[in-house]
């Protein structure tokens, strides 16, 4: 859903449009609650035409849906404070209190409903704080506001800026701004009214482009926005919206933006968490499962400080975002939530040239563990692309992981729920875009998913050749026997390499192993025929310290070097390890030495 940083760069951008910032404001809040989507554009015109008056009074007019439709009641007085106000609107409200300056006005424009007394209560708290007014108009039903007349006492005219059709369930992150620039930009290229442009209008079918004409257009957009073009046809407004946003951050790698103190890297993501009903990036999605039993798909830019050093994820002074800073720091940007069809076709369009490198039109998805928030396996997907020095695509899939020390049990019911859906959006990845070659990275409890996944894609696929180029699993929260002796002679097929890294020191693999009362995989030393079995004992970590310990994989250089080499093709010969055999089975150790503090 959009949420407070939406409404606060809309807010932001109208209400300082053409007004002395000195002057009294106003804003209007419609709240026309039986208005579905399909009505908005005509609804909010004709709210328009009753509002609009010769005034140099400009207002911010939002015409903001709810989720749910509710039915009205014939009275204020019959209005239920105790049932609260819903997600969408205490969302505006919060950020008219942070926007409201003395002698503002707020006019709260509504039908009566259940909420209407909760919404009236705390404006009027915003207004009694900041010292502004509040002016409040109920409607009985629809033809009462669309009749309303602009004589009212309770309705001053004004000169309105721009209406708003706000229906979170729809719109991607940052969408209303784009769309504003995109149908002011195609109005002036097809000398046509802005108003005569709807986000459901299609270029070639609503206004008359030929698709000459449309790639024209889509070329000049590109442009305009500082975005790559598409690389296939797009003709829906509202497609080419969510494709600019898609596509506003383009993966940076070193070398690329030299003047700036950080780079920005794009990560390109599918998750079966439930959304949470704001549009901070960082909490976009909980730690509950999905209950449409669907994927979201999106992309998130992170940001990474000049300064990165490998293996860190460097943060804020107690992980404060107040404080962060992209000079310093390693952080989400900004976030984008896109159409299932447009990910894949954005996917395809960000594929580097191949020329450049070979790995340019490869993929790597990460899977995380155990007490991992989305944000959290978004910066760690970035810092493992940037590290590794990987130019293709850098995609993550992030299963409903509780982000909770103590919920090691609700997480691993999860990461079994997850299984299928990990399975889904692989296969997706397959069939639907252009990628050369896939490398799969899963870490701890996100081993469950992936094997659990890839164990059914080789019995339902039955595949005569290798499916991905590498397989790695990172510290491996699964059981040992039943890996080696029941699931590795399916799946061993389904990658030309497969890596398995485990320590001795990963102190949350042996607290897993008394938990599960069975040897976890990424406890040393499960050999496996056909595996590349790394023992990373050897290399140092501090033993209070659970990054360092569990996640080594993506902390410590060595290994990182390691994860570089085995995704560049690096032969094992060429990677520096030390052979050991066990069982007859061959194995390797990392050299500690090279390691670096």
């Amino acid at each position: 859903m959009i949420g407070r940083v939406h409404m606060l760069l809309i807010l932001l951008l109208l209400t300082t449009q053409g007004v002395n910032a000195a002057a009294a404001r106003q804003f209007v809040l419609l709240d026309p609650l039986s208005v579905d989507s399909s009505q908005c554009e005509s609804f909010s015109n004709a709210f328009r035409q009753q509002l609009e008056g010769e005034s140099d009074a400009h207002a911010t007019v939002l015409l903001f849906l709810p989720p749910v439709a509710q039915s009205s009641s014939s009275t204020l007085a019959s209005a239920n404070a105790s049932n609260g106000i819903d997600q969408n609107r205490a969302v505006v409200i919060e950020q008219l209190q942070m926007l409201l300056k003395t002698g503002d006005t707020i006019t709260y424009l509504a039908f009566n409903h259940a909420s209407t007394a909760a919404v009236v209560e705390r404006l009027n708290a915003v207004v009694a704080q900041k010292q502004a007014a509040l002016r409040v108009t109920l409607f009985r039903d629809r033809e009462d506001a669309l009749y309303l007349s602009a004589a009212d006492s309770h309705l001053p005219q004004f000169r309105v800026d721009e209406v708003f059709c706000y229906d979170p369930d729809e719109a991607p992150f940052g969408y209303p701004a784009v769309l504003r620039k995109t149908r002011k930009l195609l109005a002036s290229w097809l000398n046509i009214p802005p108003e005569l442009i709807f986000p459901e209008s299609d270029l070639i079918h609503n206004l008359g482009a030929d698709h000459i004409r449309v790639y024209e257009l889509l070329q000049k957009l590109s442009r305009a926005f500082r975005v790559e073009a598409p690389q296939h046809e797009i003709t829906g407004v509202s497609d080419i919206v969510a494709y600019i946003q898609g596509a506003e951050s383009i993966s940076m790698h070193k070398g690329i933006g030299e003047k700036q103190d950080f780079y920005i890297r794009t990560v390109y993501y599918g998750t079966n968490r439930q959304r949470t009903g704001t549009s901070k990036p960082e909490d976009f999605y909980s730690g509950e499962r999905e209950s449409s039993a669907k994927i979201h798909y999106g992309s998130v830019a992170v940001s990474i400080p000049k300064s990165h050093k490998k293996g860190r994820l460097e943060s804020s002074f107690m992980g404060l975002r107040s404080l962060r800073d992209q000079k310093r720091h390693l952080f989400i940007k900004t976030m984008n939530e896109v159409s299932r069809d447009l990910f894949f076709q954005m996917l395809d369009g960000k594929l580097a040239d191949p020329e450049n490198d070979e790995l340019a039109q490869d993929a790597i998805v990460f899977i995380h563990g155990f007490n991992v928030s989305f944000e959290e396996a978004a910066r760690r997907t970035a810092q493992i692309a940037f590290d590794i020095n990987f130019p293709g695509l850098p995609l993550l899939f992030s299963w409903p992981s509780d982000a909770a020390l103590l919920g090691y049990m609700a997480d691993r019911e999860d990461a079994v729920w997850s299984v299928a859906y990990l399975e889904r959006f692989i296969n997706e990845l397959r069939d639907k875009t252009k990628v050369k070659r896939f490398h799969l990275i899963a870490h701890s409890m996100g081993n469950q998913v992936l094997i659990g996944a890839l164990h059914r894609i080789a019995m339902k696929d039955s595949p005569t050749a290798p499916l991905f180029e590498n397989i790695i699993l990172a510290a491996p929260d699964f059981d040992a026997e039943l890996f080696e002796q029941q699931i590795a002679p399916e799946v061993l097929g389904l990658a030309n390499n497969w890596t398995v890294y485990a320590s001795d020191k990963d102190m949350a693999l042996n607290i897993s192993t008394s938990v599960n009362s069975t040897v976890r995989l990424g406890i040393p030393l499960t050999v496996l025929e056909g595996m590349q079995v790394i023992d990373a004992t050897g290399v140092e970590v501090s033993p209070w310290n659970v990054p360092e310990f569990h996640s080594y994989y993506a902390t410590k250089r060595r290994v990182i070097k390691d994860l570089e080499d085995a995704i560049h093709s690096k032969t094992l010969d060429q990677r520096n390890l030390l052979l050991k055999t066990k069982n007859h089975i061959k194995y390797w150790v990392l050299n500690e030495s090279e390691d670096e503090d």
